[in-house]
């Protein structure tokens, strides 16, 4: 995931997405849902993700799409 950077409150999301699935469903589902989140994460790089752009109206630019139960967003850096 080179290409790729979470940023802090990302972070503490997906650590919140992790403990709620383990404590509802157990950690091998836990830990199956945030490596599908990772490894969506690293085909936004190839495109191998359907992304679609954030409508003007939010005043972001960026780009979501939908993982199993989460929207992702994300934008392009210039670094």
């Amino acid at each position: 995931m080179a290409g790729v950077r979470i940023q802090e409150a990302a972070s503490h999301r997906l650590d919140d997405i992790y403990r709620y699935t383990r404590d509802r469903w157990g950690a091998e589902q836990a830990d199956r849902y945030v490596t599908g989140l990772f490894e969506a994460f690293a085909k936004i790089e190839s495109h191998g993700v359907v992304s679609r752009p954030v409508p003007a109206e939010f005043g972001v630019e960026g780009f979501f799409f939908r993982y199993e139960q989460h929207f992702v967003y994300w934008r392009r850096l210039s670094n």
